[in-house]
């Protein structure tokens, strides 16, 4: 039977307290563009600060350039958020939709103060930066993974280049982490252009997503062990098969399951396969509601290669589960403070996770120990509002400051 932890702590801020303190300015004006809003942490990022925005007043218009992919379910969006897709209701091909896509969001982008991609690859930033170009409008970048893993592994070579001028030619990119700062510059991004706001996620929501829906049914009995997220390549969970392998064979039975689908399902079964695990692995697919089965596992393990936030940790701290985390750009360390709120091991290590999970499998006392102040710290400073407070504070500086240089450009000498 899987347990039930009944999440005790209440968050510190609450969605109306975005605007407690008023911004340095009016706020601006907002266009956020995204390429689709597929059901992934960056998707959900993004409607937050949206739908937190929105709640303030702001004008913020939120674009997709296509709708999800058919059979796939988009992230999901609270009452007050309504994107605008230029296809309309259309599935076109992808290059007559970015074009036309390009030709709606230019009058959209004349009409506000700044331009705001929602990530640092994908055809939301190109997009937006031509649109920010056309419109003479400051464009801002949103800096979500570490940028140059996620170019190696989702842009394709001929589209590299200009990814990185746009990145390279934009009035600010928000790291959502100290760690990206690094990796950001070293793409040719001026310094002094890369800030860092702290990602948020909705503590209010994910204590009541807790408790909202029952856990998926896992068969079998034993320990649960918690691994969500796309299933690709950056997530790790061959790493995690092989550590679950490891333990079982050490002795130390448990259960395994999957939260989430992509393209490395099958390749996760064979290996699971190949291991003799099958029968303890679970893969139920996408899952509405992963934190009400995160809640209810005695550890959540994140195996990724790089994170720019690692949002399913924040979710597990947030709901008091144990943590092991691979220590991996550049979320993970950030979340679990060093290794006082969880447990970090080494990137691409199954034998050192392996080890991990069976040491706190046996004793799972240390891990549930850190899990208890890791709940209050994740509520006292994980909030979104937090964030979209800092995120618009960055917009409203850069609307400033580029009308600032167009005051002095006009001024007769």
């Amino acid at each position: 039977m899987l347990h039930h932890r009944t999440p005790s702590v209440a968050p510190s801020a609450r969605r109306g307290a975005l605007f407690r303190r008023r911004s340095r300015a009016t706020p601006v004006s907002v266009v956020l563009v995204e390429h689709r809003l597929a059901e992934d942490g960056a998707a959900r990022s993004n409607i937050r600060l949206a739908d937190r925005w929105t709640a303030a007043g702001v004008d913020v218009r939120l674009v997709a350039l296509q709708r999800p992919r058919r059979g796939t379910t988009g992230a999901p969006l609270p009452p007050g958020v309504r994107p605008f897709h230029p296809s309309g209701g259309r599935h076109p091909r992808l290059r007559w939709a970015l074009a036309w896509g390009l030709v709606r969001l230019v009058p959209l982008a004349r009409r506000a103060d700044v331009v705001l991609s929602g990530r640092e690859i994908g055809w939301g930033l190109l997009v937006g930066r031509a649109a920010a170009a056309i419109a003479r409008r400051p464009f801002v970048v949103m800096v979500r993974s570490e940028p140059q893993a996620a170019l190696e592994q989702y842009v394709s070579r001929r589209l590299r280049g200009v990814t990185r001028r746009a990145l390279r030619t934009a009035d600010r990119l928000v790291c959502i982490t100290p760690g990206l700062v690094e990796p950001t510059v070293a793409l040719g991004v001026d310094p002094g252009r890369v800030v860092v706001v702290r990602n948020g996620v909705d503590v209010a929501g994910i204590l009541a997503s807790a408790t909202s829906s029952p856990p998926v049914e896992v068969p079998g009995s034993g320990p649960l062990v918690v691994g969500a997220g796309r299933l690709v390549h950056q997530k790790g969970f061959d790493v995690l098969v092989r550590a679950h392998a490891d333990v079982v064979a050490a002795g130390v039975p448990h259960r395994l399951v999957l939260l989430g689908e992509g393209a490395d399902r099958g390749q996760l079964e064979q290996l699971a396969a190949d291991l003799g695990v099958s029968a303890s692995v679970t893969m139920p697919g996408f899952v509405p509601n992963p934190v009400a089965t995160v809640a209810a596992a005695d550890l959540y393990c994140l195996p990724s290669r790089w994170e720019g936030f690692a949002q399913t940790v924040a979710e597990a701290l947030v709901v008091g589960t144990p943590v092991i985390a691979a220590d991996c750009v550049s979320g993970p360390r950030l979340l679990l403070g060093d290794g006082a709120r969880g447990a970090l091991v080494p990137v691409d290590d199954a034998t050192a996770l392996a080890r991990e999970i069976q040491r706190h499998l046996s004793d799972p006392q240390p891990l549930r120990d850190k899990a208890v102040p890791a709940q209050s710290w994740a509520a006292e400073n994980l909030d979104v509002s937090r964030t979209a407070q800092g995120v618009l504070d960055v917009l409203t500086d850069v609307v400033a400051g580029r009308a600032g240089m167009s005051a002095r450009r006009r001024r007769p000498r």
